[in-house]
């Protein structure tokens, strides 16, 4: 199905050429610029014609026109004299909407304190600032916490050129060959459930590894190298790692 929109004195020419040609075609219902412009602009989430305009007008996300509305902002003109107004204040001269979104949110929490503007933007840069070293700090001790109870990670891939391919292959005998297991911590894997023992991604199976732990497995394939890298989750360095042929057998334990 095509539609053609066009002034009504076009969409006759077209449509006589199109009978002409014995081609199927229906003329529409008349419909005034504005009630189109309006029905398109509501069909696609836009609350009026002046939210469309304004999004197109600054380039921006009607989501941030929905932002600068609630400071009353809702035209270019109200737009550039606040920008203006920013920029002489010595708060930033930048152009982003975001940062005069920025600009309004501290203009009125200076005038709800009775404070400089520009005292107001230090103090919420150094709540921020505050704010983002607990955040840091947090996942810090949490990361310490986890790597007490997990202080390695092990990536187990079964490799073709040096890239994964898939941690089966190295498992499945297929149909002249013999299936191995992975046997991680005393508990047997089998090919068919062997992503069961971490999360297999584009750099092999991922698993996390407890200070007492034990690895044994066998690669079947005869054309895939089956490699184990054990890292320490602290330093981030290697601690151990192999790589085995077909029946070449991995086994560690700590």
């Amino acid at each position: 199905c095509t539609v053609f929109i066009d002034y009504p004195e076009n969409i006759y020419k077209l449509h006589k050429a199109l009978n002409r040609d014995n081609t199927y075609n229906k003329v529409g219902n008349r419909l005034e610029s504005e009630k189109g412009k309006r029905a398109y602009v509501i069909r696609n989430g836009y609350k009026s014609i002046e939210e469309y305009d304004l999004v197109w007008a600054l380039n921006i996300k009607k989501e941030l026109i929905r932002d600068l509305a609630k400071f009353k902002i809702d035209s270019v003109d109200k737009y550039n004299e606040i920008q203006q107004k920013m920029s002489k204040s010595g708060y930033s001269e930048s152009e982003s909407v975001r940062d005069v979104l920025l600009y309004l949110a501290d203009l009125k929490e200076a005038r709800a304190k009775g404070i400089d503007i520009l005292k107001q933007k230090d103090f919420r840069l150094e709540a921020l600032k505050k704010e983002r070293e607990a955040r840091a700090e947090k996942r810090e001790k949490q990361k310490i916490a986890y790597a007490k109870k997990y202080p390695y990670y092990a990536v187990l891939s079964c490799e073709a050129n040096g890239s994964h391919a898939n941690i089966v292959a190295c498992f499945s005998g297929g149909k002249y060959g013999a299936d191995t297991d992975l046997n991680l911590n005393g508990k047997i894997f089998k090919p068919y459930n062997i992503n069961q023992a971490g999360d297999e991604n584009s750099n092999g199976l991922a698993f996390d590894l407890k200070s007492d732990f034990s690895i044994v497995a066998q690669n079947t394939s005869d054309f895939l190298v089956l490699k184990l890298v054990i890292t320490n989750r602290l330093t981030n360095k290697i601690v151990y790692q192999k790589e085995v042929g077909q029946y070449g057998v991995i086994r560690i334990s700590d």
